[in-house]
């Protein structure tokens, strides 16, 4: 028995016309980090064949707004949320030098770099702490990531600031969190 399927290409654009930003962050981003095509084809792709559907213009600023460096859907869901909310946009897994260890190097899921000051922002989706706690691992695992935070907060000028599912869901605190750690809004 044959089934019909369509090709990555028009996959992708199906679902982005059909879907809202923040849904269609999530698929670009996810797309993009599975190297399944570049940000160039997507945006190409996106321009040929979502021309003169509903939904391409939602579609074509998804495009050039996704990047392959979101590591979850809670990540792409809280950036397109920054975005669609007027905040800066941050850079993505960005390397920290450890100022206790200087050769250790921390990844951060966002950064944002206003004037001298950096604000670290991190998502929390509880996988990495369900999985550790699947292998007997959780207290290392906390402990660990207390240190890495304690770490980084030692840098100088630098306020972090920690996202979770629940501030997806309530705008306002979402907003309250970036205000309070000193997130610029975008210009």
């Amino acid at each position: 028995m044959d089934i019909a399927v369509t090709d990555i290409d028009q996959t992708i654009t199906d679902c982005l016309v059909d879907a809202s930003f923040v849904e269609g962050l999530i698929i670009a981003d996810s797309a993009l980090h599975e190297q399944l095509l570049s940000k160039e084809h997507l945006v190409e792709t996106v321009d040929k064949l979502g021309l003169n559907r509903r939904g391409v213009v939602t579609a074509r600023r998804v495009a050039r707004c996704a990047d392959g460096l979101s590591e979850s859907g809670g990540e792409s869901k809280a950036r397109a949320l920054m975005i669609e909310r007027g905040w800066q946009t941050p850079e993505l897994q960005v390397e920290l030098f450890d100022p206790v260890e200087p050769g250790r190097p921390y990844r951060v899921d966002y950064l944002w770099r206003v004037g001298d000051r950096l604000i670290i922002g991190e998502f929390d989706g509880f996988v990495k702490s369900e999985k550790a706690a699947e292998e007997g691992k959780l207290a290392k695992t906390q402990f660990d990531e207390r240190q890495r935070e304690s770490r980084l907060s030692l840098l100088d000028n630098c306020k972090i600031v920690r996202l979770c599912w629940d501030d997806l869901r309530d705008p306002t605190k979402f907003d309250r969190k970036l205000k309070v750690a000193g997130v610029p809004r975008a210009c």
